[in-house]
């Protein structure tokens, strides 16, 4: 009921790894060491905040009006007192506000008949049809892969007056985007070009990045095979797992996920920055239907790639309209 097993790292090669992107790494460094600028450095740690995802009216209003807020808040966890739908409080204890924005609540719960397993409980306040179509595809990828997230439990998901409940696997160890501003926060990790991930923690070295990302790419793959696109892949919506010095990442978050065979489903949506020019309004009127493509997602695999090995700012940090 509670989750699958811990995915296998056996089919994994460090060393292969390590080179799967030498070329790019030659290509950005041209085998300098060179040094960033340590003011610039310091800003970036201060100001690589949460960026929002925005839906078609949200873009259109994000490019045309400076005001509007780029960042969402800083979250800390905190313990909660709240109820439970009746059918899982015999199952389940409510413990920890893992998020929160617009939408509801994340929780951490644990097992009653188990203490040591806990899973994750989110409450959607918003009974919309794109509330109850995520809810669709999170049942949809059930058993698919241990690299994207899905509904776990029975009934997976509750129907109740405050909102939509639903459960899913707990990811243990946090999003990868904390890891990046752990990275960001820390000087040693971002003096070169090339992020030193041993100034995190020893085990963060690149090898084991790459394994993360090459998790991230298998849970995007696993949705494009099911006819999905994510659109708003980053390094927020990615989530990590450990088991001592094992872990796995999985992408998370089918808020915005759509049938990519269903031409009206795929609008203009996702999160600054992580976008190809293509997907933005003005240009979609133009004629681009990318949009509605797989190879999205790609490009945004390609911008966590890079926040991944690279110091400084993400490559279209701080983009409103498509323009970087």
């Amino acid at each position: 009921m509670f989750g699958g097993p811990h995915p296998s790292r056996n089919e994994y090669n460090s060393e292969a790894l390590a080179g799967l992107f030498a070329g790019e790494a030659v290509r950005v460094d041209n085998g300098q060491e060179n040094k960033v600028n340590e003011s610039a450095l310091e800003k970036a740690g201060v100001m690589m905040g949460r960026i929002k995802a925005f839906d078609e009216s949200g873009l259109r209003k994000l490019a045309q009006d400076p005001t509007v807020e780029l960042f969402m808040p800083s979250f800390m966890e905190e313990d909660v007192s709240i109820d439970l739908p009746a059918r899982w409080r015999s199952q389940l204890t409510i413990g920890k506000v893992l998020g929160e924005g617009t939408f509801g609540k994340v929780f951490k719960c644990q097992v009653k008949c188990d203490p040591t397993k806990s899973v994750t409980v989110k409450l959607i306040k918003d009974k919309t049809t794109d509330v109850y179509n995520e809810i669709k595809i999170l049942e949809s990828m059930q058993g698919v892969s241990d690299f994207c997230i899905s509904s776990i439990g029975n009934p997976t998901y509750i129907n109740a007056p405050e909102g939509y409940w639903i459960m899913m696997p707990l990811m243990n160890s946090g999003e990868l985007w904390d890891l990046v501003e752990k990275c960001a926060e820390s000087l040693p990790c971002t003096l070169s070009k090339r992020k030193a991930w041993k100034w995190v923690k020893p085990m963060y070295n690149e090898a084991f990045m790459l394994m993360l990302f090459h998790d991230i790419v298998k849970g995007v793959q696993a949705l494009h095979q099911r006819g999905l696109i994510h659109r708003d892949l980053k390094t927020l919506n990615v989530m990590m797992n450990c088991v001592g010095d094992n872990c796995y990442a999985a992408v998370i978050d089918l808020g915005l996920a759509c049938d990519m065979n269903d031409k009206y489903a795929c609008s203009w949506a996702g999160t600054p920055g992580y976008i190809p020019w293509e997907v933005y309004p003005d240009y979609a009127l133009q004629g681009s239907n990318a949009y509605r493509y797989p190879s999205r997602d790609v490009w945004a695999l390609g911008v966590i790639l890079y926040e991944l090995l690279y110091s400084g700012f993400p490559p279209f940090w701080g983009d409103r309209d498509g323009s970087k």
